[in-house]
């Protein structure tokens, strides 16, 4: 049974939340990392990683299971009207063993980062939302809410720390009262399909059909790339 006294308590299962509460819990403290969602991701997400998370990957000792399921992307190719350019990325004068851009599903790192979690001793608690919490001086107090609208049970816990990293809606960060800075620009389509296509799968494609533009970034399985298009006006995530 998960303990109502905790040194951490984290709020969101995503990349963040369980590399915090992964190697928190190596580290000796005793963790729970709770998700208001039904369960794990399954719709297209991040893609792109660069050197320094590759290196934390590398210093954490998962960089081994999440390499063979990513791709290296060596330049960008602008494909506009007869016109191909392609752009080489030069990481030359990085000081790092990863001088270059990988793609890889968010949804790969989260399950790759949940099976070390797990042998670290920790169990994400789905379906629990951080509805409130109150800082004091020597810790917090955090109410949750698990379960349905029909079904709900509230939980008060008592902690040292609560780390927020429960995404763009946090309830954390709302709570401080911290901004979010920018604004969306766009509104993308975004879809992972098999596109029958002759272009370099070595790198990010950018063309431009008549209203709008669409992007592809290629993965490793052959045929398979994901899409950006930026032409309609509402946003879909296309579950594989």
């Amino acid at each position: 049974m998960a303990s109502n006294t905790v040194d951490v308590l984290v709020a969101g299962a995503g990349p963040v939340g369980l590399t915090a509460a992964m190697q928190l819990a190596r580290w000796g403290l005793s963790v729970r990392l709770v998700d208001a969602a039904p369960g794990p991701a399954t719709t297209s997400r991040a893609l792109g990683t660069h050197a320094r998370s590759l290196e934390i990957y590398d210093q954490l000792g998962i960089l081994g299971d999440i390499a063979p399921h990513g791709t290296r992307v060596n330049a960008f190719v602008r494909h506009q009207a007869d016109r191909t350019t392609r752009v080489d990325f030069d990481y030359g004068d990085l000081v790092t063993r990863f001088p270059y851009m990988f793609n890889v599903d968010q949804v790969i790192t989260e399950r790759v980062l949940r099976g070390h979690a797990v042998s670290a001793g920790i169990d994400v608690e789905w379906n629990t939302k951080l509805e409130s919490f109150q800082p004091h001086a020597d810790g917090v107090t955090a109410v949750l809410r698990s379960g349905d609208r029909t079904g709900a049970a509230q939980e008060t816990v008592r902690a040292q720390y609560l780390w927020g990293c429960d995404g763009g809606h946090s309830t954390v960060r709302k709570a401080l009262r911290l901004p979010l800075a920018g604004e969306a620009a766009h509104t993308w389509l975004i879809a992972d399909a098999i596109v029958h296509t002759a272009v370099e799968r070595d790198g990010v494609h950018w063309l431009f059909p008549p209203g709008g533009a669409l992007m592809l970034f290629p993965f490793p399985e052959p045929g398979k790339w994901r899409l950006l298009d930026s032409q309609v006006k509402g946003n879909l995530n296309i579950q594989r």
